[in-house]
């Protein structure tokens, strides 16, 4: 990372310094400016600048920059489980990740019963949504990097990635594959974000090729995981055809999706028939920033041909995949036979599921992954089958059994506060892992339950109550999850009626135990006002200020007046 970096000569300092401060208006800014100069110049170790002459320690005349073994020796210390060198490397990428302008594209996680869920940052509470007056856009503006500082960071990370990769192997070594697909596609993407198409055109090469060059490695040829990110790729960014052509190629190379498991990572293949039947019905689509409009009216053109494509994928992960017959229409007697086998296959995995031992935390989130993506392909197939009803019943029906393995309420206030109710009436760890799993995929479960009523109400006339059921009973289990505040602000404002939606952020404000809630409620008067103050029909401000003082005078006695304090000092 240093490699680089030259380290500038005190009179090339001085010169540096003497023009910030002489384009400095005040001795405020001056001071900022001059130590915010300082530190880009100096917050790196010493290296000697052999260019200049400079060859040892007694050439540098910052002696504060100079970094030997001794100073650290005492701090320095051994990371000697495996599991836990993986967790360093892998905190370490989301941390970096941080740091880059979002590209639309979620996080993949491997495994998503891994108890920590994902947030995805298109969903976070941004200021320009709720205040998007030159005052406060300025106030908390983002932090862009340089294109050389992004440079230098994605050349870091290439380093640590090509120098821990060999030390993990099966599912660790796909995991840590996986974070650093999405780090190097939002870096290569963030890094053209113009409105030219062939600056767009050429980054989406670069990703391309990166993917293909990952393929070519011997243990990422058949490792499901990458073909199918790889895959999804190429689908958000509207290359439908070349998408299908990949997940064909991968199903085609994984067999039958019956006990069979990716040779190099425990990836069931069913996973691969879930995400591309989801893919083809649009499921997924209202979340990805990254498709163009022009792709989104095809998708809603289409529904129907798409539904078709959609059955005859989720038969084939019944009977086999048949390159052949993709395209041809499903009968009647495969449609029954399909249906009776999900039935049987979701009881086989079920019993699995409950038969684990609560101890055992990988094989419990291996076969409660296993069980959600056989019920994802049931639920679908039941959906362009049947209807919504049908699909809603396997998904509640799939809950119900989910919780009474865990013994988790319906009704948790919040998932935070649920756990550690229930672990202090456990005494090992494995149980407290126990109930992460099973909430994480709950909470899956429920995402997926919103996500085919909002297929539902896209794909033709249906009441907005669809939708707003499938939220309610998510938000009243899971009601600090930003995925459904933001999508139940979302329908709620497209009905321009705002008694609902004050009526659950009261409540949910009353018993809140984070300060997510508030936050969103803020955010839904406020895009609801400034809708309205286009018309001249009331102020925004004052919109806004009453919501607060409804907050704190609900909240005056409550635990969590200082954090609402914060919001509304904020």
């Amino acid at each position: 990372m240093y490699d680089g970096c030259v380290c500038l000569l005190s009179e090339k300092d001085e010169t540096t310094e003497q023009q910030v401060l002489t384009a400095a208006t005040d001795r405020v800014s001056a001071w900022v400016s001059l130590e915010t100069s300082r530190e880009s110049r100096h917050w790196l170790p010493w290296r000697p600048n052999y260019d200049v002459g400079e060859s040892s320690i007694e050439d540098c005349e910052d002696l504060d920059r100079v970094v030997i073994l001794d100073d650290l020796s005492g701090a320095l210390f051994n990371v000697e489980l495996v599991q836990d060198r993986f967790y360093l490397v892998c905190r370490f990428i989301d941390f970096i990740s941080t740091c880059l302008p979002f590209s639309g594209f979620d996080q993949p996680g491997f495994c998503s019963t891994e108890g920590e869920v994902g947030i995805d940052s298109s969903l976070w509470w941004k200021v320009g949504e709720a205040f998007p007056d030159t005052d406060s856009l300025s106030a908390f503006s983002e932090v862009r990097l340089s294109q050389s500082e992004l440079d230098r960071l994605c050349i870091f990370v290439e380093n640590v990635y090509t120098k821990t990769i060999s030390l993990f192997e099966g599912d660790l070594r796909t995991e840590l594959t996986l974070r650093y697909m999405h780090f190097k596609t939002t870096t290569l993407l963030s890094q053209n974000t113009s409105s030219d198409r062939r600056k767009q055109k050429h980054a989406e090469k670069e990703v391309r090729q990166f993917f293909k060059s990952l393929l070519k490695q011997e243990h990422n040829r058949s490792n499901l995981a990458v073909w199918e990110r790889y895959a999804t790729f190429e689908w958000e960014i509207g290359n439908f055809d070349d998408a299908r052509r990949v997940f064909e190629t991968a199903l085609a190379m994984a067999g039958p999706a019956v006990d069979r498991v990716n040779g190099n990572s425990r990836f069931p293949v069913i996973r691969l028939y879930s995400t591309y039947s989801c893919l083809e019905l649009g499921i997924h689509m209202p979340n990805t920033l990254a498709i163009s409009s022009a792709c989104t009216k095809k998708i809603a053109s289409d529904v129907e041909q798409k539904s078709k494509r959609a059955l005859r994928i989720l038969a084939m992960a019944v009977n086999g995949y048949r390159g052949n017959d993709v395209a041809r229409d499903t009968t009647s007697a495969e449609i029954v036979r399909a249906r009776h086998f999900y039935q049987c296959r979701l009881d086989e995995v079920d019993t699995t599921f409950a038969a684990v031992i609560p101890s055992d935390t990988e094989r419990l989130k291996y076969y409660g992954r296993s069980l959600l993506d056989w019920m994802t392909c049931f639920a679908l197939f039941q959906l362009v089958t049947v209807g919504l009803p049908s699909a809603s019943s396997v998904v509640q029906n799939f809950q119900t059994n989910v919780r009474k393995l865990s013994g988790i309420s319906a009704t948790t206030v919040g998932v935070t506060s649920d756990l550690q109710q229930t672990a202090a009436d456990r005494s090992s760890k494995s149980d407290i892992s126990d109930l992460s799993v099973h909430h994480a995929v709950l909470r899956s479960a429920a995402k997926l339950h919103v996500q085919l009523a909002r297929f539902h109400l896209s794909s033709g006339a249906a009441p907005l109550n669809v939708v707003r059921t499938a939220l309610f009973s998510a938000l009243a289990e899971f009601p600090n999850d930003t995925w459904f505040l933001r999508n139940f602000v979302d329908i709620e404002l497209s009905s321009h009626i705002a008694g609902r939606l004050r009526e659950y952020f009261v409540r949910a404000v009353n018993q809140a135990d984070t300060p997510l809630p508030v936050l969103y409620a803020i955010l839904a008067e406020r895009k609801r006002l400034l809708r309205l103050s286009t018309d001249g029909q009331m102020p925004c401000k004052l919109g806004v200020c009453i919501l607060s003082m409804t907050c704190i005078s609900k909240n005056k006695t409550g635990p969590n007046l200082g954090a609402f304090m914060k919001v509304v000092q904020w």
